[in-house]
C-alpha cells in the first residue's frame, strides 16, 4: 500500500520519549492499551508479535502506523504525486 508507506512509514511522527508520553496522555490512550492495539494489529497482519515495546517512542509511532493503515483503508486512497510541498492524495478511482 504506497499511500500508507508514503504517509505513516517513511519517517518517524514522533521523536523523544516525553513527547510521545504526552502524545498518548492528549489523545487518551494508556500505554497498556497501545500495547494492547498494537500486539492485536500484529496478530492480525502478521499472525504473531513480533514487536517489543519497551519506550513510548516505539509505541506511539507503531500505533500511529497502524491508525494510518485503517485510515487508507477506510479513505481507499492512494497518493497521486509529490507536489514539492507534500503528497497530493486522492481517492482509488
Amino acid at each position: 500500500m504506497t499511500t500508507h508507506r508514503e504517509m505513516f512509514n517513511k519517517s518517524y511522527y514522533i521523536v523523544g520519549y516525553y513527547q510521545s508520553s504526552e502524545w498518548l496522555k492528549e489523545h487518551g490512550v494508556g500505554e497498556l492499551e497501545a500495547v494492547r492495539i498494537c500486539n492485536d494489529f500484529e496478530r492480525e497482519h502478521f499472525g504473531e508479535i513480533q514487536t517489543t515495546f519497551d519506550n513510548t517512542e516505539t509505541l506511539v509511532n507503531h500505533l500511529v502506523y497502524w491508525y494510518g493503515m485503517d485510515l487508507c483503508c477506510e479513505l481507499d486512497v492512494v497518493v497521486d504525486t509529490w507536489n514539492g510541498v507534500g503528497y497530493i492524495v486522492r481517492r482509488r478511482t
